[in-house]
Parts: structure tokens; sequence; C-alpha cells
């Protein structure tokens, strides 16, 4: 989907030493490491960036491999996990494009779900898949085999992510009903519940409240979270300690009339652009990413963790990406964004491509591909002038 999408360098960022911490519904966390100035961030861009060489990989296309729709990428253990929403499958592929796997169980039966709504990826090649409308966790091992199932006969959450071998982050948790949790750490084992952050019972019912897509993003090992109306991003290590890695200033969140409002008006809210959420959390070596969302317009942020200058630089304008450069993902050391086969549907594709300032290697590789084809998948990083 083309959009502008705005990429900003960090200008001033104040370290907080960790000594300093606070407490969020009795679980102690260490004051964020960056602060983020929103206002002097958009008056201040001092340094100029670009976008290096871009790797095209074509996700391998056959009767078994074939996706509708990739709602959520991963990439783990030197492979590729994506969640296609069409067929409601998990599948996986090496580094290079190759097609490895396909978990793809609709049904009642043992091993099927009904509706998947999120997984995610363990340190050994293990998946996980919720079916919220069962209520159960299934785990797959790396070659798709079940291996467990975990029921939830109260609490419902709608998205996870797996801490340890016995520890899942659970976002939006609900009790019986009840909106509970906005995060919370559960262990599989022994069924220990910690609270991180806790629901807003004044929020119960309020379709803006719970995020439809996931705000809980991992790369690699590294878990980070957000929480809607929260101008913070959260870190979670494999023992669950949890850090804020990022805090927002001069920010104006609504308080909750105007949340109602936001609520019943919909699309055609027309009021303030309130702060809503930051979303889409990654990071590489040298930098993290991160959108920000307002009620009716967002911008994408890129912070360099070895200095700290601004630039804008819309990315959707490299004519390399063809309007595609949302990052959804990353591997070890680039970010993922995602060309999609709705491309090749354009009766000037082909010319677009011909007349890009690609290398020849790489416009024969797109070339390739046509409407029916796989996603290809474009990794890049950023680097100063």
């Amino acid at each position: 989907m083309k959009r502008g999408v705005l990429y900003f360098f960090l200008v001033s960022v104040l370290f907080i030493s960790c000594n300093n911490n606070t407490r969020e519904n009795n679980q102690q966390i260490s004051k964020a490491k960056y602060i983020y100035d929103l206002k002097q961030s958009e008056n201040d861009q001092t340094q100029e960036i670009r976008i290096g060489d871009i790797k095209y990989i074509p996700l391998e296309t056959n009767q078994e491999s074939l996706l509708g729709h990739v709602a959520k990428i991963m990439f783990r253990l030197n492979k590729f996990y994506i969640y296609d929403d069409v067929s409601h499958g998990i599948y996986v592929f090496d580094q290079n494009g190759k097609f490895l796997l396909r978990i793809s169980k609709l049904g009642k039966g043992p091993g099927e779900y009904v509706q998947l709504t999120d997984f995610d990826v363990d340190d050994f090649g293990n998946i996980y898949i919720w079916d919220v409308m069962t209520r159960k966790l299934i785990q797959y091992s790396p070659n798709g085999e079940i291996i467990n199932k975990f029921y939830f006969k109260q609490k419902v959450f709608l998205h996870f992510s797996v801490i340890s071998q016995s520890k899942l982050l659970l976002s939006y948790v609900y009790d019986s009903g009840i909106f509970k949790s906005s995060m919370a750490i559960f262990d599989i084992k022994t069924s220990d519940y910690k609270e991180i952050i806790p629901g807003n019972e004044d929020f119960q019912g309020f379709s803006n409240v719970r995020q439809a897509f996931s705000n809980i993003y991992r790369t690699n090992q590294a878990i980070y979270f957000t929480v809607l109306y929260k101008p913070d991003i959260y870190k979670i290590d494999s023992l669950g300690f949890v850090s804020k890695l990022l805090s927002l200033q001069n920010v104006v969140i609504p308080n909750l009339e105007e949340v109602k409002r936001i609520n019943e008006a919909g699309f055609n809210y027309k009021g303030f652009d309130y702060f809503k959420s930051i979303n889409n959390v990654y990071e590489n070596q040298d930098y993290l990413t991160f959108e920000i969302s307002k009620v009716r317009f967002f911008k994408r942020n890129i912070i360099s963790k070895k200095d700290w200058p601004i630039k804008i630089v819309d990315c959707d304008n490299d004519p390399r990406f063809f309007g595609y450069s949302k990052i959804r993902a990353t591997t070890n050391n680039e970010f993922i964004a995602v060309l999609e086969p709705d491309f090749f549907v354009k009766e000037d594709w082909k010319e677009e491509v011909e007349k890009s300032d690609l290398r020849t290697e790489n416009k024969r590789i797109i070339l390739r591909s046509d409407k029916n084809s796989n996603p290809i998948l474009m990794l890049f990083n950023f680097s100063k002038l």
C-alpha cells in the first residue's frame, strides 16, 4: 500500500541512569534509557542519512507455499516465518527465500485451530499459535509436529510472545469478560500471573483501546511492547525483567471524555490529533525504528544509537521500494519491507522496474515475478552520507 512515510533521526536524547526506577502496578520498571522530545525533533534536523543497498529476496512460489496476504513476518534462526491471514497459516522460508514448511490446520481436531490470532517462535525454533476462539495455545516443533497444547479457561488475550520455555508475555488480557491487564507475564507451567500494566476499566468495551494489529514486537531475542495512550516503548528480557527503552515528551494524550468521542466518531473524528500509540518497534545494531501513531496521522521515526541527529527522509519516494517502504521486521542487522503482489497488478509495473536505477541483476529478480507470485522481501539498512 502506497503511503507517504516520514523517517526521522533523533536530535536530542538524554541518557537517564537505570538506577532511577519507577513502579507500575508493583512491577519494578526502570526509567527510560532514551527521552525523545517530539516537539524539538520536528524543529531540528541536522544530519544527512541515506538508505543503503537493498537486497531483494523473492519467496518461492508453489502450490504449497502460495501466500494470500502477509499479516506478520518474523526472522529467527536464519529463517523467515510468515503469517498469512488469508489461508490462516504459518509459512517458513530459508534466508534465501526457499520454501521449507507450512502449518495450516484449520479445524477442531487434534493440533488444529479455529482462528489463528497471533504466533511466535522461541529460541529453539518451536512455533506457537494462539487460537482465541478455543482459548488454546498450540506448540509445534520446528518440523511442524504438535508438541503441546495449553488451554486458558478464564483468561483470554489478543497477542503474545514467548519469553522463555515457560513464560509468556500477554497483551490485552480479559478475565471472565473483564478487561484485566494491558500487559502481563504468565507462566504456563505454574499458572503464575504477574500483571505489568493494569487495564483501565473505564475503557471497557471501547474498540479503539485495543489494537487490531500486534503491539508486541520481536527483533530476534529482544521483545518490545507498547500500550495504547502510553508514550513509552518497553523492553523485556528472557528472565521477565521489564525496562523502559524510550519515552516521548511533549505529546498530548486524550482524557477519558475525548477517548469516548474518538470511539463514537470512528473514522469521522475531526477533533485534535491526539497521541494514540507507538507501533512497529524494530531494532538492529545501529538503529531503533518505530511509528508514532496519532488519531488521524502517523510518522516513522528512526533513532541512531551511536549519535543523535535527526533528518527527514521520505523512503516512499525512493524508487527502489516502489512505494512499499513500510518496515515489517528485521533480520540480524537489516530491516525488512515487503513488495506485495498487488504491485504486479499495475499495467505499467514492468516499465516502472525497467526505468528504475536498480542494478541489472535486481531488475531481473523483480521482473521474474508476476501477480501470481509470492511477495519479494526487501532487506536494507541506513547510513550517514
